[in-house]
């Protein structure tokens, strides 16, 4: 369904007035031509561009480079020594490596609660309005692949592969660590000292991406200070929900504000998420149920305290996507909700891509 939507917006662009696509200091995306260029080439804008320019050049200590991390460039760079064009690798590898990830969700969920309950979880996850950033050259699908693998071999006992995929999680998307939280909500209800193998793979990813960018750039707080280069600036979380609100009936009313307003919606459902997720596993093993809640709030949280304060919840919208494992909490709402959901989420994922695709500002 995710690819199909993706397809109908491309077959869709000449629909829409496109926007700028700001291009990267110092690289230049190669040239695709004819068809592929028509389907591809439309995915190749925003932070696309810096992943592709990892991918190739590798890191800088005064580009703005630290600020993705490496395991999606990494990724790209492989394959892109087989197809010998790293836009088509970087495409290969999110759509192969979020494919991947929503059969393990599928298999983490299902062994958590029932196919019922996993099935709920994918659909939620792959309709949701930005999910085309598991299409599109991201760290996203590659969070979604392996943080599923960690959790996954957590639940199954198998601590050593938890912890591989854990610390490959980390050094996908900055929020990758905090899957230490619920894959120690797992192996809590197990024995042995090796269990706790598992949570510290996410933190050895992060502190060694950590230790990279420190001796790199000389500066130990490198991950953190390089927001800067982005305009972010530490802010306290309720203050930056509130700046959300105002600013958007400061927009409401001009072409921005539907962006801002998604921005808004998009927290709040991811808000939601905990709750209901905690709900839905209160009775089979809440422990692992607040242990996903945790996770979902410091995925949000972090960005909600470097906020970029001319749109404070920008990005938002593609955050919830690390929400993953959250989805599961959608199976305590009506049956009938829940379809009417996945509508709605559908044809805004339909409408999410094109807007991407044709350029806006919908990051």
């Amino acid at each position: 369904m995710l690819r199909l939507v993706s397809l109908l917006a491309v077959l869709s662009l000449g629909q829409l007035e496109p926007g700028a696509n700001v291009g990267v200091a110092g690289y230049q995306p190669p040239e695709l031509k004819g068809a592929v260029g028509e389907v591809a080439g439309p995915w190749l804008r925003a932070d696309a561009l810096w992943y592709l320019k990892v991918a190739t050049q590798g890191y800088s200590s005064d580009d703005g480079t630290l600020a993705f991390f490496p395991a999606f460039p990494a990724l790209t760079r492989v394959v892109d020594h087989v197809v010998g064009n790293e836009a088509i690798a970087g495409l290969l590898v999110a759509n192969l490596a979020s494919w991947l990830g929503l059969v393990l969700l599928f298999g983490f969920v299902r062994q958590l609660l029932d196919s019922r309950a996993a099935r709920t979880a994918v659909f939620g996850t792959a309709l949701f309005p930005t999910a085309f950033f598991f299409v599109a050259p991201y760290g996203e699908p590659v969070l979604l692949a392996a943080g599923s693998a960690a959790l996954l071999f957590a639940l199954r006992g198998e601590h050593a592969a938890s912890f591989a995929a854990g610390a490959v999680a980390a050094l996908s998307r900055p929020f990758g660590f905090a899957l230490a939280i619920p894959v120690a909500a797992i192996v809590l209800r197990g024995h042995g000292r090796r269990r706790w193998l598992a949570p510290a793979g996410p933190l050895a990813g992060i502190a060694g991406w950590a230790v990279y960018a420190w001796r790199l750039t000389g500066d130990p707080m490198a991950l953190v200070n390089i927001q800067e280069n982005w305009q972010r600036e530490l802010t306290p979380f309720w203050e930056t929900l509130w700046a959300g609100f105002t600013s958007w009936r400061v927009w409401d009313g001009t072409e921005y504000g539907s962006y801002f307003l998604f921005d808004i919606a998009a927290t709040l459902f991811g808000l939601a998420l905990g709750g209901l997720v905690i709900r839905a596993l209160r009775k089979t093993d809440l422990s692992v149920g607040v242990g996903l809640a945790a996770y979902g709030g410091v995925v949000l949280l972090l960005p909600l305290s470097l906020p970029f304060l001319a749109r404070p919840l920008l990005s938002n919208p593609r955050f919830v996507l690390a929400l993953f494992p959250l989805f599961v909490g959608l199976i305590v709402l009506p049956g009938k909700l829940r379809v009417a959901l996945g509508v709605l989420s559908a044809m805004g994922l339909f409408v999410g891509t094109l807007v991407y695709l044709a350029g806006r500002p919908l990051y």
